[in-house]
């Protein structure tokens, strides 16, 4: 009887105990995941353009100044897509060229090709007549010319639409697209629709300033 007894008292012992264990670790559990959730928050979404102290400037970046059609201009630090060159079907050559921005003194844009395009629907489903609206858009074309830099070189040719980049005093990006085509928007003027005039590098870390500096 005292065998059986000692054996029930032991038993009894370790069910309190696996008991107390078990109380002990739902009360620890929770204060373990609230900590965790002090020390470990869902990270806020990374914006591409907020500053990061720990990056390092863009070794591709360039100080200039992109002017827009409406004579409105941007200076700052310019880029384009990391990574990216601008890429430019050269007339000459016949063939696409690359080009990094520190190959450049200077991009313009001019108008090639302009003309107020009419809208129109199909006079009903399945018919083959055209019925116009009345309404027009601007569709243009545009011719890029590269200045190289060394200051004389230049390339001209249509870009496969790239966008580009501006930083600012204020540490912000505005964008913008360099296009080869553009349709603008219904009833807008020709002088309304704005595109990219030129991108304009400071001489001093041009090929101009470079060349003007060993006459």
């Amino acid at each position: 009887m005292r065998g059986y007894t000692g054996a029930m008292a032991i038993r009894g012992l370790k069910k309190a105990t696996a008991v107390l264990a078990l109380l002990l670790a739902c009360a620890w559990t929770p204060s373990v995941r609230a900590e965790e959730g002090k020390t470990s928050p869902e990270p806020a979404p990374v914006s591409p353009f907020a500053p990061n102290a720990q990056e390092a400037p863009r070794p591709d970046g360039r100080k200039g100044t992109l002017e827009l059609s409406n004579d409105k201009t941007f200076p700052g630090q310019i880029t384009l897509t990391l990574g990216e060159k601008l890429e430019v079907f050269v007339e000459k050559a016949k063939r696409f060229e690359g080009f990094e921005l520190k190959d450049l003194a200077r991009i313009e844009l001019s108008i090639e090709h302009e003309t107020q395009e009419k809208e129109w629907r199909w006079k009903e489903g399945g018919s083959d007549e055209k019925v116009f609206t009345g309404r027009t858009y601007v569709d243009r074309k545009y011719l890029m010319k590269l200045t190289l830099a060394d200051g004389k070189t230049v390339v001209s040719g249509h870009v496969k639409g790239a966008p580009i980049f501006v930083k600012g005093a204020d540490g912000k990006n505005a964008r913008f697209i360099l296009r080869h085509d553009q349709a603008g928007e219904m009833g807008q003027k020709p002088e309304e629709v704005v595109y990219v005039k030129s991108v304009v590098f400071d001489a001093a870390e041009s090929g101009e300033s470079k060349s003007s500096a060993g006459k």
